[in-house]
């Protein structure tokens, strides 16, 4: 089951984007086209100003990086705990 709990603060938020929690307790790294639907979605449900960097298109099938300098310097490390 990926974690989509919506009632924590947002670092804690993006934490549990990242893991999985199995029903044995174990928790697990996300791959990365979940981690990638997860972002799209939170940004889409709770993070609409991101909209302008990165969205869904209209009809669901893709997605659209509208601005590639502030998705490496603000969604990369955001959602992929990665620095570029």
């Amino acid at each position: 089951m990926v974690n989509t709990d919506h009632g924590h603060s947002s670092s804690m938020l993006e934490e549990k984007l990242l893991t999985i929690s199995t029903k044995a307790g174990v928790v697990k790294k996300v791959p990365f086209p979940g981690k990638l639907f997860n972002m799209l979605q939170q940004i889409d449900l709770h993070d609409t100003d991101l909209a302008q960097i990165v969205a869904w298109q209209p009809h669901g099938r893709c997605f659209l990086v509208r601005d590639a300098q502030k998705f490496e310097e603000i969604i990369l490390p955001r959602f992929f705990k990665m620095k570029v």
